[in-house]
């Protein structure tokens, strides 16, 4: 076991808040050094701008608002009310959307009682400021979806749902709302539902939005690629914290290049969390700029460990009133946890700063597929804390 710490520090009683803690960092995708236009120079370019439009209007055929990818769910008999199921108007307008070849689904304002929605190939859902998803509290409405895909621990019930799905994005300042309660009356925490469960996925983007009320793990992606959740949040919190287990906000479950930035979780049991929970790795995952607060751990490698997990980033977070522990690093389950760098992380109220355990529970993911070694815990920088 190799393990590096430098530069970390508990924080004193006159020590600046968590709250100043650095700066998110630019998105990757963020445009530098782009000239900026002067206003003479933009009123000179719109007679041509506008005469261009008004050409390309011309030339489009009746009917192409609906061949350019928009959809409107309430065209498709969506109310909005709270109390109609729009479960069957929701489905028609993202299949309608991906037939066509993909485009966006839109939700504007209103509450849109559903149960479970398929996400589809080049497909965005866009919850507009105002819009509510709101999961049917009836456990028929979410019929049964195992992925193909073999894990350890999988709930067959999500509100969206997707699976071999490529570029695909769920968007927006609305919210998305698991109705745990009323769930939780007819189910139970094993049982419950996914608000998000993504299994095998690539080119997929969650934004802007916000999570709310899950009555287990809020999102779940599994064995996905290429994922971006940027600026979502995320609430799964009890007041009751004897209710809070199961309640994650992110569990990153043998993923390949994902990238959380700029979130802020509030949730009930741990806020990210990555999992290796077949003999698949969890690769390359960065979480950056993200506000954090749990009845669980904040930061947690583990304790799903079959595969195992390396070229893991944590950076530049703001983690508070965490139960157990900020940052827990686990492998127990006969999985390799390689190249691990943790940075600049402020935190302040945790029940422990940091844990970082090698052990031999030697749970298998399948029966047939017994545990037979212990694994390897190496290469862990943790700076500047």
């Amino acid at each position: 076991m190799r393990l590096l710490f430098r530069t970390v520090r508990p924080l004193s009683r006159t020590s600046s808040s968590p709250d100043s803690a650095p700066a998110h960092p630019p998105h990757p995708n963020t445009r530098r050094n782009v000239p900026a236009f002067t206003p003479a120079g933009t009123f000179r370019c719109l007679p041509g701008i506008l005469l261009s439009a008004l050409l390309l209007l011309a030339a489009l055929p009746a009917g192409a608002e609906a061949a350019d990818g928009f959809r409107n769910v309430r065209d498709f008999g969506a109310k909005g009310d709270g109390a109609t199921l729009d479960t069957a108007a929701i489905r028609r307008a993202v299949d309608d959307c991906a037939r066509s070849g993909g485009g966006t689904v839109f939700f504007p304002a209103g509450t849109y009682l559903s149960g479970t929605v398929d996400l589809r190939d080049n497909v965005t859902i866009h919850l507009d400021n105002g819009a509510v998803l709101l999961g049917s509290p009836d456990l028929a409405d979410y019929p049964s979806r195992l992925p193909a895909f073999v894990s350890q621990k999988t709930r067959d019930r999500a509100l969206i749902y997707g699976e071999r799905v490529r570029n695909a994005a769920i968007i927006g300042q609305g919210v998305i709302d698991g109705n745990r309660d009323a769930i939780l009356r007819v189910s139970d925490k094993e049982t419950g539902v996914y608000i998000i469960h993504l299994s095998e996925c690539s080119e997929v983007t969650l934004r802007d939005v916000t999570i709310r009320n899950s009555s287990t793990w809020a999102c779940r992606f599994l064995a996905c690629e290429d994922v971006l959740a940027d600026g979502v949040r995320v609430r799964t919190r009890y007041t009751d914290d004897t209710r809070n287990w199961g309640k994650d906000g992110f569990d990153i479950d043998c993923c390949s290049r994902v990238r959380i930035t700029g979130c802020d979780i509030d949730s009930g049991d741990d806020c990210i969390v990555l999992k290796s929970t077949s003999d698949r790795f969890c690769r390359d995952i960065t979480v950056t700029g993200c506000t954090l607060r749990t009845y669980a751990q904040a930061l947690k490698i583990g304790t799903e460990s079959n595969g195992g997990f390396e070229n893991i980033t944590f950076s530049d977070c703001t983690i508070r009133d965490s139960f157990a522990a900020g940052i827990d690093l686990m492998t127990v389950d006969g999985g390799i946890l390689d190249g691990v760098v943790i940075s600049n992380i402020v935190m302040r109220n945790v029940g422990g700063a940091i844990c970082i355990r090698l052990g031999d529970r030697a749970r298998p993911y399948r029966d047939d597929r017994p545990v037979t070694r212990v694994g390897a815990l190496r290469n862990v920088i943790i700076s500047n804390i």
